[in-house]
């Protein structure tokens, strides 16, 4: 299982909207994905149910909202194994679930906006993807 985390201590900066996104880019891939919402907002969850009561032919991907860390949701999944990627929304303002997301993945998204605010505010995230050696791209939104 693949775990790729949509991670920015910051918030507003589309990180639910492309854990969305990618989720489903890839569950069309023919790819069973799980999505784990670490958000409390519960934006993802709203997205889902709305997505659950629609006419589209495949029910994949799964929202899974047990966990509060990567790791746990990372440490139970992989011994059931049923998705070949977990997609992991990330929590605002939260540097501890940020790094445990972190440590626990093969790929962090890093979105943010295109101001100086954002990009400064965007910092510890990357840094401690450059710390975990974690492969990381940065998403601007506009």
């Amino acid at each position: 299982m693949k775990i790729i985390s949509v991670m920015n201590t910051k918030g507003g900066v589309g990180k639910t909207t492309l854990t969305a996104c990618l989720a489903v880019h890839v569950a069309n891939q023919g790819h069973k994905v799980g999505i784990l919402d670490l958000d409390s907002s519960g934006s993802l969850r709203k997205w889902y149910g709305r997505r659950a009561g629609s006419s589209l032919p495949n029910p994949n991907p799964e929202l899974l909202v047990d966990a509060e860390r990567t790791s746990e949701a990372a440490e139970s999944l992989r011994l059931t194994s049923p998705y070949d990627y977990l997609v992991c929304d990330g929590l605002p303002g939260s540097l501890i679930v940020t790094e445990d997301a972190v440590k626990s993945s093969d790929l962090v998204i890093v979105p943010m906006r295109g101001s100086s605010l954002d990009m400064a505010s965007s910092e510890d995230a990357i840094a401690l993807c450059m710390e975990f050696g974690t492969p990381y791209l940065i998403v601007l939104n506009f």
